[in-house]
């Protein structure tokens, strides 16, 4: 099973407005975005959609936590819990995981955060009515498993791409640090006798790439044309 989860807003206009006199209005509209749209309840039911099905294995891309820090303590809270915004702050995958129950466990995680920007400690400063505070992000893809299968994570020798300034370096239990546009992560598993290697990606696209949106692949690891291993061609 796989699915992608989303965040519940367009984060376009907030990363575009990095460092202009817009970004704190950003923010808390995507935060108001992400709060109206009820995504715990979304979580919800698709655990229990999934916990019909009974997958051996699930892929999970855009699994967010987003946490508020009050900065003033008088404020008993304030503005983390404004009504407007308050429910904003959950951890998606905490939330998965208690939608399916104890039957299914977390096996690999790679932490895809869409900037380094994200990152600052203690977080990104915002302000609701004047009120001041900090937000932490963390987006991660994620490979669920059940009790009852046992897996291994996959090492990933292959040749990422592209390297531009640009972008992020993310670190995988199952991979390496990847300097690229293109998470994945990997787990072998054996499921009633059989081996299977079950991928989950979640690949970015470039608006002036050569391969279009469609068709998304990593290129050969040598001049040879060859592959390198466990990179053949992989969709979103």
């Amino acid at each position: 099973m796989t699915q992608n989860q989303y965040l519940g807003a367009d984060i376009a206009p907030l990363i575009a407005a990095i460092g202009t006199e817009g970004f704190n209005d950003a923010v808390v509209m995507a935060l108001r975005q992400i709060a109206a749209n009820r995504s715990q309840e979304t979580i919800h039911g698709a655990g229990g959609a999934g916990l019909k099905r009974q997958p051996h294995l699930v892929g999970l891309q855009e699994v967010w936590e987003f946490r508020c820090i009050p900065a003033a303590p008088e404020l008993n809270g304030y503005p983390c819990t404004d009504p407007s915004i308050a429910d904003a702050f959950n951890d998606h995958l905490a939330g998965t995981l208690a939608a399916l129950g104890p039957a299914i466990a977390t096996r690999a995680t790679c932490r895809t955060s869409p900037s380094t920007r994200f990152d600052v400690y203690p977080g990104i400063p915002f302000f609701v009515n004047g009120a001041p505070a900090f937000l932490q992000v963390q987006d991660r893809d994620v490979i669920l498993a059940r009790s009852d299968v046992a897996t291994t994570n996959v090492a990933l020798p292959c040749l990422r791409y592209p390297r531009t300034a640009a972008t992020s370096t993310w670190t995988c239990r199952s991979a390496r640090s990847v300097p690229s546009n293109a998470a994945f992560l990997a787990v072998d598993a054996t499921i009633n006798g059989v081996g299977y290697r079950f991928f989950n990606t979640h690949l970015e696209v470039q608006g002036n790439a050569l391969i279009p949106g469609e068709v998304q692949a990593h290129r050969p690891s040598s001049s040879s044309g060859r592959r390198s291993p466990h990179c053949r061609p992989v969709g979103n």
